[in-house]
């Protein structure tokens, strides 16, 4: 029996890699040694060769790199949640109250018909549509400038991560994000 002198998790990440017929020759692993018996010899040598070693860590890179960034979105929307109700609906309904609100400003004359869902908080948000559309134009306001925050430590993020070189350096990148307070 050959014995290669490697970490536990480097023997996992060596035999995540190989076919399963490969790895049911009987590889075990005592302590620190994994113990390969004369079959699996050939195998598991052209596992470790340079190149093979390389294209394990690219890939266990690139997973890293992708999961961190998965981590990065789902972070950011959580920041989101904070501070707006989620779900399609409400962004549909959050964005249509924008844009009423805005041709409210420029509208001398303004009809409450052709405001509907700034009419429909007329004495719940404020006494009247002028009050209502400048409350909904202040948090817009505010929404845009924490969702633009939001958006650049997420994308500033994602791009440090995946330019990072090894995995120490991608854990350290997604450690290095600070999301701006809520």
């Amino acid at each position: 029996m050959k014995a290669y002198p490697m970490s536990v998790a480097d023997q996992r990440a060596l035999l995540a890699r190989l076919p399963v017929d490969h790895v049911t020759l009987g590889l075990y692993w005592d302590g620190e040694a994994l113990l390969v018996p004369p079959a699996a010899v050939p195998i598991i040598d052209a596992a470790l060769t340079p190149e093979a070693v390389a294209a394990g860590a690219r890939a266990e890179l690139a997973d890293l790199q992708q999961a961190l960034c998965a981590d990065l979105d789902e972070a950011a929307e959580a920041r989101r949640a904070r501070l707006i109700t989620l779900g399609a609906g409400q962004a549909m309904t959050y964005q249509a109250k924008a844009a009423e609100a805005q041709r409210l400003a420029d509208d001398a004359a303004p009809d409450p018909a052709s405001y509907p869902l700034l009419s429909a908080e007329v004495g719940l948000t404020a006494d009247d549509l002028a009050g209502v559309g400048a409350a909904v134009r202040g948090a817009n306001a505010a929404w845009i400038a924490a969702g633009a925050a939001i958006e650049r430590v997420r994308l500033a993020g994602k791009r440090d991560i995946r330019a990072a070189g090894d995995v120490a350096a991608v854990r350290a990148a997604f450690a290095a994000v600070i999301w701006p307070e809520a």
